[in-house]
């Protein structure tokens, strides 16, 4: 095997959760599950993150064909995104992971083809003793005045077979149901119902709902606090703070190269009279290089409750269309009053970089801003405008080109029946212009244009009627996208309708993105498409069975200007089951994607335009068959045991022949053997073929590779609470041979002060080395303090 084979072949591994890649930068993604409706908070380990001036988190929910994007903030040894609550939906989240290194060179987990084959984190339903009636008020752990306490809950989720009638509640043991009052679904004991002695301190709230026969069928309990109006008005100007700081020197030695950097990381909150809440960030390193796009990161932001204030690195996120996650060095702004609303960005988003005195990046300055109407429980109508501009001097001379990017954009929805019948829509038009620096349109230029045929004399009039609006907005020459607005290539627009009854969520949606659409805040959208998906959910045996089902339907050509359409077609089915919690869940799913179009990839002649449009044919299917299943029990230790079980095969019907196929399986099981030991131990077995040009015979063959990763890692309290010892033996085997080894010693000096020692060795094989061509062996070793306060 040539050692173009065998990197590429590098390039697809992916090994167990545990156990390090045979990578550079990505490690492993946490969590691996998260409840439906919660924010996912999601962090990727990095190995040499200080050679990374970017990690994009690409993710959809199930059903979805198009990947959104989120630039993930950097922090020491990992990277973090949130992925709203309203995309993580059952049965999973599939994503992948692009980080780009300062020189350029680019890494993505999965590394096997991943945006055909994105990893999943599985999306575990809401018990259904937690989704059936809520306690509205008090808060867990609210402090309540005196004289202003009142219980109030919600019936509107709970199940037909409660008895509202029969719904018990007690505050500290005194019982007040005869003191409820019923309001369709909603059922309060009032401030003046609840008696004196019932409140003192500490507060404990319990709720029980019965069926009509009197069996218990759920209970909910609640703590809060009750305080008296003097207490209160301590407590509310009263100023509470916390914080941690963590210092760390470690020296790398990767591919052979060697280096020691040290990191300052430092977070703080605060809050003020109940009001006033700010937040810190402090992250620099000795990696900061002005050669480079920033590696220091800082963040001020300050919540007054109806007014956000932030200023240093930020992620603001608008319609996902325009502004999608991007960092922004400078000030983000929020003014949140409900009725109406404002939310805006400016500042950096590149920041000059010049190579042998010459520019390689210019500065580039965006502001964005979004005014709406409506809270957005139930409705809101928002308006976007979005600037972005290369900022450049015209009197030296330019190795890059200065651009400028407009965008106009509004978003609507509205929702009716608590959310269960829900509108969403989104539209967008974008001006660009790829080279700010030639002349701008004056009505002399635009006949010359005319005459050279750079448009027609249609659109050079009515680029002359715009012409000085454009100007307000845009630097107007013969490089701006589109040339004539009008003609609607430049637009992109989603809709989407959502109903949920009976235990069915059923959503429609159909989408257009024109080829000419540019956003600066969102460069990751998929261009030329257009076409309708739709997803169907049934929750079924009382929230245990969730049958799953999607299909889309894309084609690109939206302006008809390609030689022929593409159609993409992909269908998603997945079943889960979630049985009492002495059986094992399990997760199993189907999905099929197929690309065509009609251009024949045998060349009509022997001329190169025949070969070009050969070239571009395409007619592939690529079959997906999954399997996820966890189970806890107790033997000798507590024990959570999970298989995950992935094939996927493509089949290219053209000459290319550019059939893949891989196989994927683990085995994991992590242990709790006592209060001091802790162990996990993982199998993974990877095999995968792939295409492979064959200079002799000169045609294409398929190759094949396998290999298995064992991962050993244990956790032990050496002395209570001051010290614990972690390690991590991973050998690989089969064609891609290595051993990891990693350990760690971390030492709590006192209650709010520790030190980690921590130290990773790779002894790569001879295979896995004439990759890179660089030393056998890779290491690290660091050494961390940290500080809470």
């Amino acid at each position: 095997m040539n050692p173009f084979s065998r990197a590429l072949i590098l390039c697809l591994f992916t090994a167990l959760p545990l156990a390090a890649q045979i990578n550079t930068y990505l490690r492993t993604v946490r969590p691996q599950s998260i409840m439906e409706r919660q924010p996912l908070a999601l962090s990727v380990e990095l190995q040499q993150s200080t050679e990374l001036s970017r990690v994009t988190l690409f993710y959809r929910p199930f059903g979805q064909s198009e990947f959104r994007s989120q630039e993930m903030q950097i922090m020491r040894d990992s990277a973090v995104a949130e992925v709203p609550a309203t995309d993580v939906l059952l049965p999973f989240v599939e994503y992948y992971i692009v980080a780009v290194s300062v020189n350029g060179t680019t890494e993505s987990l999965p590394l096997e083809s991943p945006e055909l084959n994105p990893a999943r984190i599985m999306v575990d339903p809401i018990p259904p003793q937690t989704s059936e009636i809520i306690i509205l008020s008090p808060e867990e752990g609210e402090m309540v005045k005196q004289g202003e306490t009142y219980i109030s809950i919600s019936f509107v989720y709970a199940d037909t077979a409660i008895d509202r009638s029969k719904t018990r509640i007690q505050l500290n043991g005194i019982d007040l149901s005869s003191n409820i009052m019923v309001f369709d679904d909603l059922l309060i004991v009032p401030a003046e119902a609840i008696p004196a002695d019932a409140l003192n301190g500490g507060a404990s709230l319990s709720v029980q709902a019965f069926d009509a026969a009197g069996t218990e069928v759920t209970s909910l309990r609640r703590g809060f606090t009750v305080v008296s109006e003097l207490q209160m008005e301590e407590i509310e100007s009263a100023f509470e703070g916390s914080g941690n700081a963590q210092a760390e020197t470690r020296n790398e030695s990767i591919k052979g190269n060697a280096k020691t950097y040290n990191r300052l990381d430092v977070r703080a909150n605060g809050s003020y009279a109940k009001f006033l809440r700010a937040t810190t960030l402090l992250s620099l390193t000795s990696e900061e290089r002005p050669e480079n796009q920033p590696q220091n990161r800082y963040y001020l932001g300050l919540d007054a409750r109806y007014v956000k204030l932030g200023i240093g690195d930020a992620y603001p996120r608008f319609p996902f269309t325009i502004m999608d996650g991007r960092r922004v060095r400078g000030y983000t702004f929020d003014l949140l009053l409900g009725a109406f609303n404002i939310n805006a960005a400016k500042g950096e988003l590149l920041r000059r970089v010049e190579t042998n005195g010459a520019a390689s990046t210019l500065k580039r300055d965006m502001t964005i801003i979004r005014p709406s109407f409506g809270k957005g429980e139930k409705f809101q109508w928002g308006f976007s405008y979005l600037k972005a501009k290369d900022a450049f001097d015209a009197s030296q001379p330019l190795t890059v080109k200065p651009q400028e990017n407009a965008v106009f954009g509004t978003d609507l929805m509205f929702a009716f029946d608590e959310r269960r019948i829900e509108f969403t829509s989104q539209a967008a038009v974008s001006l660009n212009n790829v080279d700010i620096s030639s002349p701008e349109f004056n009505a002399d230029s635009i006949d010359a244009a005319i005459v050279r045929g750079t448009f027609g004399k249609s659109e050079g009039d009515q680029l002359k009627m715009v012409l000085p609006y454009l100007r307000k907005f845009m630097t107007a020459n013969e490089n701006l996208v589109p040339i004539n607005p009008a003609g609607m290539t430049s637009l992109v627009y989603e809709a989407g309708l959502a109903v949920n009854y009976f235990g069915n969520f059923l959503k429609g949606s159909y989408i257009r993105h024109g080829k000419d659409y540019t956003s600066a805040g969102a460069t990751s959208l998929r261009k030329d498409i257009q076409g309708f998906n739709v997803t169907d959910r049934l929750r079924l045996l009382d929230n245990r069975l969730f049958l799953t089902a999607s299909y889309e339907q894309l084609q690109n050509n939206t302006s008809g200007t390609e030689v022929a359409t593409t159609t993409y077609r992909t269908m998603n089915t997945a079943l889960t089951f979630y049985p009492p919690r002495e059986y094992p869940n399990i997760t199993i799913g189907y999905g099929q994607n197929t690309n065509a179009n009609p251009i024949s990839s045998i060349p009509a002649d022997t001329t190169s335009i025949a070969a070009q449009t050969a070239a571009r044919a395409l007619d592939d299917q690529t079959k997906r068959y999954f399997l996820q299943t966890s189970y806890d029990f107790m033997l000798w230790g507590r024990h959570n045991l999970s298989l995950n079980l992935d094939i996927s095969d493509k089949t290219d019907r053209t000459i290319k022949k550019q059939d893949i196929s891989t196989l994927n399986t683990s085995i994991l099981i992590s242990t709790v053997h006592n209060e001091k030991l802790e162990s996990v131990i993982g199998v993974n077995v990877s095999s995968l073929t792939f295409p492979q040009f064959n200079s002799v015979t000169n045609q294409t063959e398929q190759s094949s590779m396998s290999y298995q990763t064992v991962a050993v890692t244990g956790r032990y309290k050496l002395y209570e609470e001051v010290l614990r010892w972690n390690a991590t033996f991973a050998p690989t085997f089969g064609d891609l041979a290595r051993t990891l080894f990693e350990t760690s010693l971390q030492y709590s000096i006192t209650q709010r002060q520790s030190a980690v020692l921590q130290y990773q060795f790779i002894a790569n094989s001879a295979t896995a080395s004439s990759v890179t061509g660089t030393s056998l062996n890779d290491s690290y070793l660091s050494l961390l303090y940290r500080i809470d306060f």
